[in-house]
């Protein structure tokens, strides 16, 4: 700390002199702020370089590829490619890798790896070249892609099979497989290269994976509320969930992570409160932020202000408010500005201000926070609006600039990180300098409008105050395996993404029949005021056509899968009756599942299409297995009651194959 100071001072006498201050290409870890949590840090926060961590440590959808000249690769997920561009706007290269690229990093040597969703792969290319260099299948749905700090080891989650694969970086040989939770997410590699810190979509679970043992190390938990923000719910904490953490990073001096993901308020047990709605009239019952932990002491790091009902002292107008004892947690973000973090996707660390920048596709935007800050998200500083939808960012080699990856706007928008309008304080406004196109939309004008409508948060007419959007449910068109406490009862949220057509009527009670109609009905629930017939049949064309399906896990017993579709389809349970292929009858049954009471005990019969994915599992999520499905279904839903321990066992492996 005293190397702190005395580069502190020093740095603040010179620039108040005006005397230019040369930013150092690298300093001792002890002096990186991002590891600081003093007052008296933040005076230099803006002066003093700190060093920069691989950036290949984690992925994003681009990547600055390692050179002399600025250049980037860019996963463009619906035109099946990897796209090189030169800092200049200029596409060097157009190369095809297979289908529905996620996520990249560029290694040290410049080669770029790419974990391809769509076909199982994990694909290297040669920027320069333009052309795939070597492609390894590691499992169902690659998502997260990252490298050890030497480069040695590629390390990708195949999200369907729930596993962290490791592979050689230079052959792509298997070197080792752990199996962790439910749809890993994202990877953030530790500096030291001991441990990779993996998120998941449906939990709030982060596992540390030993890279040396190859094995979960522990766990960490992420938070449910009160991480520096207004209190924006009273429900009970039973209600509320995390999930969606797409994005974590590794602090360059190795002592914090940081994850964004989304805080989630259901609402109550009660299943009557309320008339409609979502959240129990929550005002804002999905709330993006990013949760910080020591890894020293492996604790949630919270800012003092979130635990003391005490005077705080506002950065954007200098006064001093007072807050109730009962009001914490309250940080320095205001309640407006929670819409602008809508769906947060990816991060990335400012090597030379000490900023995290949060990129939110919801939102079209781009979030600066304090990184020295206890609580980062409680201290944002600058909000950049970009493209449509950005899904990654990357930095310059001199940590000035900032390349946001729009993935439906499909172009970059630069952001000059050392401009004098970024280095204001609390400014909320700024738009990024400059955006070029780097590849053109694949679909039909009337598909694009319904993407951005199913997308973008701040459309009132779709989310209302709340700024809901359909996305945020159900990203990619899947769902959040959350259950929500709404007028008619608890209702689980399912997954859109090839299950839809045909399969009308629609909404657990279907009691619409086209959907169109659902369309607008759901968008009375999330409180929107509603759209126009055109719009609403381009959101309707694009869920029912564009959403992009899920790629099933390869099923192990097929004896026993084999026994179990003969069960299906036999008198004997009658489960084929009302389920007959991929779709429901179209009738609405009573199946002894309703709430006490509840006169609307009648259920529409879903498509079965992903079932092995959409846990939890009936109207109101009272199965959370497909083995408790089959156990609840008794008597009411076909016949299983009467069922053997092992054909219960084989039924439920055949529906883990629809």
């Amino acid at each position: 700390m005293r190397q702190l100071a005395l580069a502190a001072s020093f740095l603040a006498v010179t620039a108040s002199a005006g005397i230019p201050v040369p930013l150092p290409q690298r300093i001792p870890a002890e002096l990186d702020l991002r590891e600081v949590d003093a007052a008296s840090a933040r005076d230099v926060v803006k002066r003093l370089a700190v060093p920069a961590a691989a950036s290949w440590l984690s992925g994003s959808s681009i990547a600055r590829i390692a050179g002399p000249t600025t250049l980037l690769a860019v996963a463009d997920t619906e035109n099946h490619a990897v796209v090189v561009v030169d800092g200049a706007g200029t596409v060097r290269h157009t190369v095809p890798v297979g289908q529905r690229p996620e996520r990249l990093v560029a290694g040290p040597d410049g080669r770029v790896f790419v974990a391809c969703r769509g076909d199982r792969t994990l694909v290297i290319v040669d920027p320069h070249r333009g052309a795939v260099a070597r492609r390894a299948v590691v499992g169902a749905e690659p998502y997260a892609v990252a490298l050890t700090p030497d480069g040695a080891t590629v390390l990708v989650t195949a999200s369907a099979e729930g596993v962290l694969v490791a592979l050689d970086a230079t052959n792509l040989a298997e070197r080792f497989r752990v199996t962790l939770g439910a749809w890993p997410a994202a990877i953030a590699v530790h500096p030291d290269g001991q441990h990779a810190f993996v998120t998941h979509l449906l939990s709030g679970t982060v596992e540390a994976v030993s890279l040396t043992k190859g094995e979960v190390a522990y766990s960490l938990e992420l938070p449910t509320r009160g991480t520096g923000f207004p209190r924006t719910a009273q429900a009970a904490d039973d209600a509320r969930a995390a999930v969606h953490a797409t994005a974590a990073l590794v602090s360059p001096g190795g002592t914090r992570l940081f994850v964004a993901h989304v805080m989630a308020d259901v609402g109550a047990t009660e299943t009557t409160i309320v008339a409609q709605g979502y959240g129990l009239g929550v005002a804002r019952p999905l709330v993006a932020t990013v949760s910080t932990f020591d890894l020293t002491t492996k604790t949630l790091l919270r800012s003092p202000v979130a635990e003391r009902g005490v005077k705080i002292e506002t950065l954007r107008d200098k006064k001093f408010r007072t807050l109730e004892e009962d009001a914490a947690p309250f940080g320095f973000i205001e309640e407006e500005e929670l819409a602008r973090l809508s769906q947060p996707v990816a991060l990335a660390m400012d090597p030379v201000f000490a900023r995290l920048l949060l990129v939110s596709m919801g939102s079209d935007r781009v979030t600066a926070l304090d990184a020295g800050a206890a609580d980062p998200i409680g201290r944002p500083l600058q909000g950049v609006k970009v493209g449509h939808a950005p899904r990654g960012v990357a930095l310059s080699a001199d940590g000035r600039t900032a390349f946001v990856h729009n993935a439906q706007g499909f172009s970059i928008s630069r952001i000059d990180l050392a401009a004098s309008a970024f280095q204001e304080e609390f400014r909320f406004d700024l738009k990024a300098e400059d955006t070029f196109a780097v590849a053109k939309d694949p679909l039909s004008a009337e598909a694009a409008l319904g993407r951005r409508l199913f997308t973008y948060a701040l459309d009132e007419r779709v989310g209302g105050v709340a700024h809901f959007a359909c996305a945020g449910c159900h990203p990619d068109g899947r769902h959040d395996g959350l259950v929500w406490r709404v007028g008619e009862g608890p209702r689980q949220t399912p997954i859109l993404a090839g299950r839809l057509e045909g399969t009308g009527p629609y909404n657990w009670l279907g009691t619409e029949l086209h959907l169109e109609e659902n369309v607008t009905e759901t968008i009375g629930r999330l409180g929107g005021g509603g759209l126009d017939p055109k719009e609403t049949k381009a959101l309707a064309t694009y869920i029912t056509h564009h959403l992009p399906g899920l790629d099933r896990p390869a099923q192990a017993e097929r004896a026993r899968v084999v026994r179990g579709r003969a069960l299906f389809e036999s008198a004997e349970t009658g489960c084929s009756n009302c389920h007959s292929g991929d779709h429901g009858d179209a009738v609405r049954h009573e199946v002894g599942t309703g709430a006490k009471g509840d006169t609307k005990t009648a259920f529409d019969t879903p498509s079965l299409r992903h079932l092995w994915a959409s846990a939890p599992y009936l109207h109101d999520g009272s199965a959370t297995t497909l083995a408790q499905l089959v156990e609840l279904c008794g008597d009411t839903m076909g016949r299983t009651k009467q069922l053997t321990a092992a054909d219960k066992a084989a039924l439920a492996a055949y529906l883990a194959t629809m």
